[in-house]
């Protein structure tokens, strides 16, 4: 693992108009990047008070300047990429695609309470609570809620690994509106009312969900106006995501021990998804039945296993051909025995031939 890099920022003026953002280290160095900051004024009235996470947290500043958007470069001495973020008055919108030469492990102590939903769409990176020493890894894909004090939360990425995400924080007064009172949506209500630090995966990117979010992700905006388009964005995208997460669920609610062997299904094929298992391997792996373990499968994740699982391998794949490993490799890698079906497969459900990538 390299030196941590900078942890505390702030921000001074410069006589241009615009902001150099200096980090100082933990230990109190002076600072050692500069970054060029340019700020693009908002038609709201008011910035949602409470300080926000976001996954590239060292470059947060203590007090971010009210209604603007910030997008930023890392140095080409450290990697590759950008964060950008935006601020309204009930949500905050952050996007990056970065790629470090070294490990990094982030740590911005200013930061404060704050619930947010976080979006992978390649790459992973690992949360570290370091009060409840407890750790989280996001992976593509992957669709999480997060809230609690992540002043104390050290986000680790790996070193020469793409990460493309999206995060939406909201105030918990503002997101208790936007989530429907169902069972369905209890776990998140009660992990957003308790006030805890927790975590709490939603389920996967589906296609729809994919698409949108790919949307999101590519907004621009440079005028007012377009501004509060990405707004409605993303409160468009949470809403599809909240009712998507409904409509998938079944009538009949499990019991917490099925959920729970779902679970660690799920987590399983997360990690293990080149394995070739039978969903009867997979019941009897886990000691539960095959109707069981599809029912409640479905409605944790809203897919079904077979499906999951192919969704994660090509995720994986994704991030595979973009670091440049051929496509013969990757297929293997990823849990396929014939390269040219791993293209049908990759083509049709990505809209993309991977051997253009790997040219």
């Amino acid at each position: 693992m390299s030196q941590s890099p900078p942890a505390l920022c702030c921000l001074r003026p410069c006589a241009n108009g615009d902001a150099v953002k200096s980090f100082n280290c933990c230990c109190g160095a002076a600072p050692q990047n500069i970054y060029k900051v340019s700020f693009m004024p908002l038609d709201k009235n008011q910035l949602f008070s409470t300080q926000q996470q976001v996954l590239p947290q060292h470059i947060l500043e203590s007090h971010p300047k009210l209604n603007a958007s910030q997008h930023l470069s890392i140095p080409e001495a450290e990697g590759n990429g950008f964060f950008d973020m935006h601020y309204f008055d009930d949500l905050l919108l952050g996007r990056c695609d970065i790629c470090y030469f070294q490990d990094q492990q982030l740590v911005n102590p200013n930061i404060e309470k704050a619930c947010s939903f976080h979006m992978m769409l390649s790459g992973e990176v690992r949360y570290h609570w370091q009060a409840q020493d407890t750790f989280h890894s996001i992976k593509s894909s992957e669709i999480w809620f997060f809230t609690g004090d992540f002043g104390q939360c050290a986000t680790h990425i790996a070193a020469n690994q793409r990460v493309k995400n999206i995060l939406l924080h909201f105030s918990p007064e503002f997101l208790q509106q936007l989530v429907p009172d169902t069972p369905q949506n209890s776990a998140l209500l009660e992990l957003l009312h308790s006030g805890n630090t927790g975590a709490l995966r939603l389920s996967n990117l589906s296609n729809k969900t994919r698409q949108l979010a790919e949307q999101l992700y590519h907004h621009q905006a440079k005028e007012p106006v377009e501004f509060l388009a990405i707004h409605g964005a993303c409160l468009s995208f949470v809403n599809q995501l909240l009712t998507e997460n409904l409509a998938d669920a079944p009538a009949d609610t499990p019991t917490d021990e099925k959920l729970r062997r779902a679970a660690l299904v799920r987590d399983f094929l997360d990690e293990h998804y080149d394995q070739n298992l039978t969903i009867r391997q997979l019941a009897h792996k886990f000691c539960t039945n095959e109707c069981d373990l599809k029912r409640q499968f479905k409605q944790l994740t809203g897919q079904t296993l077979n499906h999951y699982q192919r969704d994660r391998r090509l995720a994986e794949a994704r991030t595979l051909l973009a670091q440049g490993l051929p496509v013969a490799k990757v297929a293997g890698l990823v849990g396929y025995n014939s390269t040219d079906y791993f293209v049908r497969v990759f083509s049709k459900h990505t809209g993309t031939n991977p051997r253009k990538q790997d040219n």
